[in-house]
């Protein structure tokens, strides 16, 4: 059985994706936050199973997939060549090309696969499996794919299969993550965490504060730094990288902005010489933000915070820095705990710039 602290956590992965995709507040999804899981792949079936029931009931999404067919009378375009060399077989038939809305298509042949992963899964219990068995036999004339073979790249959302987009992205939580036990050939999962929930971290804490503090300005922010036009660049400012700041709080009353660089890390501190320390690239990153803006001339003031997600093993000091005369706050938030605690802390950090 999970424990209590990672149950927790579980169900604040849900609330997170909650905020990432509207969808999940409709209340085809509202069982879910009473449901009990062990792991973050049998949310995830859940998930799937009353999404893709959802969408059932909307009809699989269909899309013109090109068709070659050999046939008594023309359809669509005569291909040529395929006809000439059933002349040569002494065959009347004609070779044609046509379009044809198909279910069988890239993001259904997506849910099929991870549909039949979830369903082999231990991780995935029985309840969610005899869901999931329900709604996969409307995949019948979808073809089978291989998830190591799936080109995401490929995908593309419009306004005719833009339900999908959530549905697309668990279903790359849980295909992104499988391994092969080479003890038995079987697939099985890595712990859900890495890239996919700190890309679900930053967009969660940016989705907040959009969604409950409609008073403060929030957005994300690219651009170049600032270089000081009189001074000679020797040709390389073309070379220089972008800088994505996660999430900007700007309060148009006061004209005051938060710079919030948020970091999922297993392990926050990095040891050096027997000492634990934040890392040097974290600070410089929130240091390079915080200048940059303010070369903009356009706030009154500019703050920036590192924001760590807090871990297990680790207990940092937090609190305010100031270096070079600029502000800078060291933060953690607690995911293990209920989730209108983890709202109480985003929401001290929005008070700050509310209240200044």
């Amino acid at each position: 059985m999970a424990s209590p602290s990672s149950n927790i956590l579980i169900h604040n992965i849900y609330y997170m994706l909650s905020y990432a995709f509207k969808v999940l507040n409709e209340g085809s999804y509202e069982r879910i936050s009473g449901e009990n899981f062990d792991n973050a792949y049998d949310l995830f079936a859940s998930i799937l199973a009353k999404g893709i029931s959802k969408q059932l009931k909307q009809g699989l999404y269909r899309e013109y997939i090109n068709q070659s067919e050999t046939l008594a009378t023309i359809r669509g375009k005569l291909d040529i060549n395929g006809t000439i060399l059933n002349r040569v077989r002494n065959s009347k038939l004609i070779a044609c090309e046509y379009d044809e809305l198909s279910e069988n298509n890239l993001l259904n042949q997506i849910l099929k696969a991870t549909i039949l992963i979830l369903l082999k899964s231990g991780a995935v219990k029985d309840e969610r499996k005899a869901e999931l068995k329900i709604v996969i036999i409307f995949f019948a004339g979808v073809d089978d794919i291989l998830a190591d073979k799936i080109q995401w790249q490929r995908i593309r959302y419009g306004k005719e299969n833009a339900s999908y987009r959530m549905l697309i992205n668990i279903c790359f939580f849980v295909l992104s993550n499988l391994v092969i036990n080479e003890s038995t050939g079987n697939y099985e999962f890595r712990k859900f965490g890495g890239e996919q929930l700190s890309a679900l971290y930053e967009k969660f804490i940016l989705e907040y504060y959009k969604q409950t503090y409609p008073a403060l300005n929030v957005g994300l922010d690219m651009r170049d730094l600032h270089i000081d036009p009189s001074a000679s660049d020797d040709g390389v400012v073309a070379f220089l990288p972008k800088y994505k700041t996660d999430i900007l709080l700007h309060n148009p009353v006061t004209n005051k902005l938060l710079i919030i660089d948020a970091k999922f890390y297993s392990y926050i501190l990095t040891t050096y010489r027997d000492a634990h320390k934040l890392r040097n690239s974290h600070l410089n990153q929130i240091m390079v933000y915080v200048w940059n803006h303010e070369a903009d001339n356009k706030y009154s003031d500019v703050e920036g915070m590192l924001l760590y997600a807090k871990t297990e093993n680790e207990n940092i000091e937090t609190g305010k820095v100031t270096i070079l005369n600029r502000r800078y706050y060291i933060e953690t938030l607690d995911l293990n705990v209920e989730f209108r605690n983890l709202r109480i802390q985003l929401d001290k950090i929005a008070e700050m710039i509310l209240s200044a």
